[in-house]
């Protein structure tokens, strides 16, 4: 991934990746790996000071990678809108308003999705699923 946490000293990144046992996951990686930078780039675009975490775990017979981070959140109301094209919730923010487009787009490529969750209030949490095999 491409994400450069230096350019960010106010944030603080956690990474819980363990191995999950008994598990094969059969996808493209660099598309995979695309979503999850999107994900992690957004959240620190929107994380100032606080923290962003990356964590993996199996859930409803998917494994899903959750970015969770403590930067503005998104309001309930916008958890579907935010993936529809060239929309930025802050007119002010860097970028097109593509990026989470683009991630869930490649998600269902994978046969996963993405989602937010609207239920985490100290920032914004997003939740990439991918089926896998035991």
């Amino acid at each position: 991934m491409n994400v450069d946490v230096s350019q960010h000293p106010s944030v603080t990144f956690s990474l819980d990746i363990a191995p999950i046992e008994n598990l094969t996951l059969t996808t493209h990686e660099s598309y995979a790996i695309r979503v999850l930078t999107l994900l992690l780039d957004n959240a620190f675009k929107f994380t100032s000071q606080g923290s962003v975490s990356l964590t993996a775990e199996r859930q409803d017979g998917k494994i899903a990678y959750i970015v969770t981070d403590t930067g503005v959140g998104i309001a309930e109301k916008e958890a579907e809108h935010i993936f529809e094209e060239f929309v930025q919730l802050d007119s002010f923010a860097d970028g097109m308003g593509i990026g989470l487009t683009v991630a869930r787009s490649i998600a269902h490529r994978l046969g996963g999705d993405i989602r937010l969750d609207a239920s985490y209030t100290g920032g914004a949490r997003f939740i990439f699923t991918l089926p896998y095999t035991d």
